[in-house]
């Protein structure tokens, strides 16, 4: 399974333990990527670099490594063991210290976005059955900005409101996952109201329906992927 997970090029977060309460501290956050996995204990992570500097983390220190895959969030313990340069590469090589652990805890995490959607009505009801009644390229599209989004729903403003359970069809497409581009979405409303501060702009709340395990994973891998772009701006990472 680890060679599945540990491919070159896998974006990884190194965020320290502190030795004392042996706990990851979030506020000392690493950002590298697996360069080499043999298979064994052992993987081969590149050094971190900040504003074009190398951050030469120190031997023996603990990190929680947090892998962001095609196939999901994983996470687990290691130990430095060893820095060395290769063909002007600087490397980290890192004992694997406990067992890899998929991540759940923050699923349905709701990241701000300002992306674009399109959606359409369908009826006043969420069943499959209607939906299909409909030709897609003969459903009536209107655009929406998408204004958060998590695993489980998202919020879209738009110049219409939409009555509360109406089933919609969405068609997603974020800037990082170019295989989600233009992908159907089922989601019923949970909400819509208007914006007191934007004339003629309505917020519609929506939940995902009818939706695959493995859809659902890349909306929660987009969502993690944006949020780590954010931290590695704010902390100044190129």
């Amino acid at each position: 399974m680890k060679t599945k997970i540990f491919l070159p090029g896998v974006k990884v977060d190194l965020i320290k333990i502190n030795r004392r309460t042996k706990l990851p501290d979030e506020e000392k956050i690493f950002y590298s990527q697996v360069l080499d996995y043999d298979n064994s204990e052992k993987i081969e992570l590149s050094v971190p670099i900040i504003k074009g500097k190398i951050i030469p983390l120190e031997p023996d220190e603990e990190y929680l490594l947090r892998f962001y895959t095609e196939r999901g969030l994983y996470q687990c313990k290691g130990q430095i063991i060893t820095r060395y340069k290769k063909e002007n590469l600087c490397i980290l090589v890192m004992l694997l210290e406990s067992d890899l652990e998929r991540l759940q805890r923050r699923r349905f995490y709701r990241l701000e976005c300002f992306w674009e959607v399109l959606y359409a009505c369908v009826n006043d009801n969420h069943s499959k059955e209607s939906i299909d009644e409909y030709g897609i390229d003969q459903m009536e599209w209107k655009i929406g900005m998408a204004t958060d989004i998590s695993g489980g729903g998202c919020c879209f403003n738009s110049d219409m409101g939409l009555k509360k359970d109406t089933c919609i069809l969405l068609r997603l497409g974020y800037p990082t996952l170019k295989t989600w581009e233009g992908k159907l979405v089922e989601a019923r409303v949970v909400d819509s109201k208007k914006l007191l501060n934007k004339q003629g702009l309505f917020e519609n709340r929506v939940e995902f329906i009818n939706i695959s395990n493995s859809d659902r994973e890349k909306i929660i891998r987009v969502i993690f992927e944006e949020e780590r772009k954010i931290r590695q701006r704010e902390r100044g990472y190129t």
